[in-house]
């Protein structure tokens, strides 16, 4: 099948373990279950040409996958609603969709700016019928298509309820440890659900006023003048690559030079926001983030955990103590 873009796609397959897996029923934490509302979500890795490696990249992708499902075997079954109205696998190895394409462009016309992928994605990522529900569907969808130039790109689109950006992340290497043949995955999966779920009577370990705490206050707007600049938004994507972050960390007072990447990088973007949106000095603005909480559990969770692990959090303040506190450090762009 043919698209605009010069993309022709074969008909969709499912893969299925490579090896007999286990069957029953796993229970999902309660960090998961909250993310039974975000449906899928999706990566796309670009590959340049290696004339060393003259392999089809679809069947070693392929062979990988089927693979790597049989530690991953969850994924390779299917959400269905428990009697207590909350998610949980059905493990029965019924397998996961993948789709192998050929394209008429190259890398270099996808990878050089972010904005040059966007009219491509939704022909790298296709939406194979049936791929996007939640109850009953395959939980994972990974397409391969072959670039005019010998590259190639994969497309990744897994539901977010079994996993996270790590947790993915972590399936994504060991896809790529199988399909280079290795016996079995670097870092093994950990299930463990229910490190991450509730008691059924919960058992509070802290005291205080948590009536007075900020996160717990109904959220609302905060802005009570004009946001000027919203009439104008335009949207755009941009890399900051080494240069940039070394120019944006030269601008900061010598004391916080060593903060990290994302406070580097979050504060700056902030206030650059603030500013545009001319906002009143008393209106109060807000940074909402998440936080990975493997590490910050006790104990931690173990290594190899795969689920969802991320809460959000986020900072406060108001308009005119942000411009104040970094009012006098230059804005590079």
């Amino acid at each position: 099948m043919a698209s605009l873009f010069g993309v022709r796609r074969r008909e969709p397959q499912i893969i299925r373990p490579a090896s007999p897996t286990p069957h029953g029923f796993l229970n999902l934490s309660d960090i998961d279950g909250h993310r039974a509302k975000s449906l899928h979500a999706c990566t796309l890795l670009v590959y340049r040409s290696d004339p060393e490696k003259a392999v089809d990249p679809a069947t070693v992708v392929r062979d990988g996958l089927a693979r790597t499902l049989v530690s991953f075997y969850p994924l390779a079954g299917r959400l269905r609603e428990a009697a207590n109205q909350k998610l949980e696998v059905e493990c029965n190895g019924e397998g996961v969709f993948f789709a192998e394409a050929d394209a008429d462009f190259s890398v270099e016309e996808i990878a050089d700016e972010p904005h040059n992928s966007a009219p491509y994605y939704g022909e790298l990522i296709h939406n194979v019928p049936g791929s996007e529900g939640i109850i009953g569907c395959p939980l994972l969808l990974v397409q391969v298509t072959r670039l005019k130039c010998g590259g190639f790109t994969v497309g990744v689109r897994a539901s977010h309820v079994l996993m996270d950006g790590s947790g993915k992340g972590q399936f994504l290497k060991a896809s790529a440890e199988m399909a280079r043949g290795v016996a079995a995955p670097s870092v093994l999966p950990v299930w463990k659900r229910e490190l991450l779920s509730a008691r059924d009577l919960p058992c509070f370990t802290h005291k205080g006023t948590d009536s007075d705490r900020k996160e717990h206050k109904e959220q609302g707007s905060g802005i009570k003048g004009e946001r000027k600049g919203l009439g104008h938004m335009i949207s755009s994507s941009f890399i900051f690559g080494a240069p940039e972050l070394s120019s944006l960390r030269g601008s900061l007072p010598e004391g916080l030079r060593n903060c990290s990447t994302f406070e580097l990088l979050a504060s700056f973007l902030w206030r650059s926001r603030v500013i545009a949106f001319d906002l009143d000095t008393e209106d109060e603005v807000r940074l909402t983030f998440t936080v990975d909480i493997r590490r910050k559990v006790n104990p931690a969770l173990p290594e190899g955990y795969y689920g969802n692990a991320v809460v959000s959090t986020f900072a406060v303040t108001t308009a005119g103590q942000l411009r104040e506190i970094l009012w006098n450090m230059p804005c590079p762009w």
